[in-house]
């Protein structure tokens, strides 16, 4: 594939239908030949208008680029319209990398982590492409007996609840549960429940809170373990007969497998915690309180 930026404007030039499949995976602005860029752009636009796309419509769109465009259309191969994308895809995140390490080196330079976060989200996208090609019922087979003749697959993790652990076994690995309710009704207390339910079952678990800080959920745990009511913990009226209770409650649960984060708001964020986390010691489950508070890169609520 001498030029993927060419097989997919002469592609789309062609199958038209197909910008939908293509933008999943690579935009106009991840394309390195601007006039491809704005070619592939003139495409996604007049798609989404319901206008008819041709040879001859583009050409119209594009005169000074008629020349580029015949080329695409006469030269490409529609078959290899992902693999492309893909290729593009990379190209972009490449170049994307090196700019960054560039402007890194600048002493004036003030925009790094909010660079970074872009930059991770490109990643992120472009690891889930990779992933998305083994989708294949085939290749869900082998990884599978791959996972059962190695003894990999993980288990069942118990609730604590016994007619949540009945009906569905427990924690379950790759299953997302929501846990719904009123403003003040329990979500939060039952979401710390289950959290110390599984620690207690050697489960390894991140709680990201964009509600409360570390602090608050620290001591809504040794609440949980102690019965002392939260809110003199938050107020520190203690008595001295609670802190043989607290220092038990502490120095058992700095030895369990858990991690507070209460300053990431948007899930790029959270996955790259949760990968360096897997990475590092393996994660079982995480939990978000709550999902109302997410944000995007932008800074604009979910």
């Amino acid at each position: 594939m001498n030029d993927p930026e060419l097989h997919i404007i002469g592609t789309l030039l062609q199958k038209p239908e197909l910008v939908c499949i293509a933008k999943e995976i690579c935009d106009y602005d991840d394309m390195d030949n601007l006039a491809y860029g704005r070619i592939y752009k003139t495409i996604g636009d007049m798609y989404m208008l319901g206008e008819e796309i041709n040879y001859l419509s583009i050409c119209d769109r594009h005169p000074l680029e008629v020349g580029i465009i015949t080329g695409c259309y006469n030269d490409c191969l529609t078959s290899l319209l992902i693999p492309a994308c893909r290729k593009v895809k990379e190209k972009s995140t490449e170049r994307k990398f090196r700019k960054l390490i560039n402007s890194y080196q600048k002493p004036d330079y003030k925009d790094i982590t909010k660079d970074m976060m872009g930059l991770s989200g490109e990643i992120l996208d472009l690891l889930q492409i990779k992933k998305d090609n083994n989708n294949h019922v085939h290749d869900v087979i082998i990884s599978t007996m791959t996972e059962m003749d190695n003894k990999t697959n993980q288990k069942p993790i118990p609730t604590g609840f016994n007619a949540i652990d009945q009906s569905i076994l427990g924690f379950i690995p790759c299953h997302m549960w929501v846990i719904g309710g009123f403003t003040s009704s329990g979500k939060t207390a039952i979401s710390i429940q289950l959290i110390l339910n599984a620690l207690h079952n050697g489960a390894k678990i991140i709680l990201f809170s964009t509600e409360m800080d570390k602090r608050s959920n620290l001591f809504r745990l040794v609440a949980n373990m102690t019965g002392i009511p939260v809110l003199r913990l938050i107020q520190g009226n203690w008595t001295s007969s609670m802190y043989p209770i607290l220092t038990k409650a502490f120095s058992e649960l700095s030895k369990m497998n858990l991690w507070l984060y209460d300053d990431i708001y948007t899930v790029p964020e959270m996955l790259i915690k949760i990968m360096k986390h897997n990475q590092k010691t393996g994660i079982d489950i995480v939990f978000i309180d709550y999902i109302q508070q997410l944000r995007s890169s932008e800074n604009t609520v979910y």
